[in-house]
């Protein structure tokens, strides 16, 4: 027998948790080992976001109700003039629960574009979590404000008003924003631990031009271990404030490393 021919494999790193959760969806139409939202689920539970578990909304006729959503059909597409009021009476004379204002965080899919009897744009979507979907009314004020961001396979933060009458749940939307923006609005301080040696003047430099282009209203500090003499010094940083944020975070670790950056 000869020898089996060997094809070499490429070099290629590991997938990312958020890759192969897409990966899985993708395929398989579900996430298997997790769920994207659960890396912000610590920071949404501070922030006093709800899940869909906890809103609980009753799944059956739920494609009913995005079908009707939000006050009848004509021509195909939905044509209401105004949305629906809190409190009174459901459709199909149902009681309805007065409204609650909430915030959730989680993907959006079913997107659904609509438009009002007026020609304005809206839309209905599904904001899914760990724990179900839920659905969302997005009426046009909050679309011209923010409908760039109901888009499919987007994760949001969302924030307006929870209705459950006794068929179904939904939130009226009043903002859409990227989830990165709990952290944002959870930190006070961003702190940069690094060591000298290695780390010198030009560092700072480095860190100082990055800085500079995440102006914002949070304080800044080092975290300044001296290996030599074995010395820990924090200091904090004068004459800038920056806006947290993933990408700074991310520039920041390319010069000082991998959790070198903390946001409290």
């Amino acid at each position: 027998m000869g020898t089996p021919n060997v094809i070499p494999l490429p070099d290629v790193p590991p997938w990312s948790e958020i890759e192969q959760l897409n990966y899985e969806k993708e395929s398989l139409g579900l996430f298997m080992s997790g769920h994207p939202i659960d890396r912000y689920a610590s920071d949404l539970r501070e922030y006093g976001a709800k899940t869909t578990g906890e809103l609980n909304p009753k799944r059956d006729g739920a494609e009913d109700e995005l079908a009707e959503a939000p006050a009848g059909r004509e021509g195909g597409q939905a044509c209401p003039d105004t949305g629906p009021t809190p409190g009174g009476n459901g459709r199909n004379g149902h009681a309805r629960a007065a409204a609650e204002e909430v915030s959730i965080g989680g993907i959006v899919s079913g997107l659904r574009p609509l438009k009002t009897r007026k020609g304005d744009r809206m839309c209905v979507v599904m904001l899914e979590d760990a724990e179900g979907s839920i659905e969302v009314v997005v009426f046009p004020e909050t679309f011209k404000q923010h409908g760039h961001l109901a888009e499919n396979g987007q994760m949001v933060l969302v924030k307006g008003k929870f209705e459950r009458d006794d068929d179904s749940a939904r939130v009226l939307a009043s903002e859409i924003a990227p989830i990165d923006i709990v952290r944002e609005r959870l930190t006070k301080s961003v702190a940069i631990r690094l060591s000298t040696p290695p780390h010198d003047r030009a560092t700072f430099e480095k860190l100082w031009d990055v800085l500079s282009h995440h102006k914002g209203d949070r304080r800044v500090a080092f975290v300044i271990h001296e290996q030599e003499r074995h010395i820990r010094v924090t200091a904090d940083v004068s004459g800038i404030r920056v806006r947290p944020s993933e990408r700074l975070v991310s520039e920041v670790e390319q010069i000082c490393g991998a959790g070198s950056v903390s946001l409290r």
